[in-house]
């Protein structure tokens, strides 16, 4: 979490949207550098931008912002709603979430989809394994060569730091 000094608790606001009066709660910080702060840290950051949601009739800001320490900080000045030239994204379903049940709907639906994918004869993507009714599968004797074939396990390493590291990608 981070503080903001001297900012009280969001009322009112004459930004838009003005006819929004505001939640009450003390104005709410993300922070999206790549360290993970102690909880009650207290650091300096950069602001990057804003997003302001409507929660029950009530602006709750989300202020996002970069530790002034990251290595990406003195890359990353401003947020941008879409890429030059791009057309903005829009929310499915008016932005309305969708509960458990659609949820699970959609997975099996892509599931499906991609048992389909699986078994076309025809494709340009490499698509060896284990699925039954793939024209792609692997025999019990291809399947056990790979494994044969793989080195034993070793000890385990100590994690490297660049696995945890988050990138930020612009074209």
């Amino acid at each position: 979490m981070v503080l903001f000094p001297k900012l009280g608790k969001t009322l009112s606001t004459q930004i838009p949207p003005p006819t929004v009066r505001g939640d009450g709660d003390p104005i709410d910080v993300c922070e999206i550098g790549t360290k993970v702060h102690p909880q009650g840290a207290v650091i300096k950051v950069k602001v990057l931008g804003t997003l302001a949601l409507i929660d029950e009739g009530e602006t709750d800001w989300k202020v996002l912002t970069i530790d002034v320490t990251d290595p990406m900080a003195s890359q990353l000045n401003d947020i941008y709603k879409m890429p030059d030239g791009k057309p903005a994204n829009q929310f499915a379903f008016n932005g309305t979430a969708k509960d458990k049940e659609f949820a699970i709907k959609v997975i099996n639906d892509v599931h499906s989809q991609w048992k389909s994918l699986m078994g076309k004869s025809e494709s340009s993507i490499a698509r060896k394994g284990t699925v039954h009714e793939s024209a792609y599968k692997l025999s019990c004797e291809e399947a056990n060569t790979i494994i044969s074939n793989a080195p034993s396990e070793g000890e385990a390493g100590a994690m490297p730091d660049h696995v945890d590291k988050w990138h930020y990608v612009s074209t």
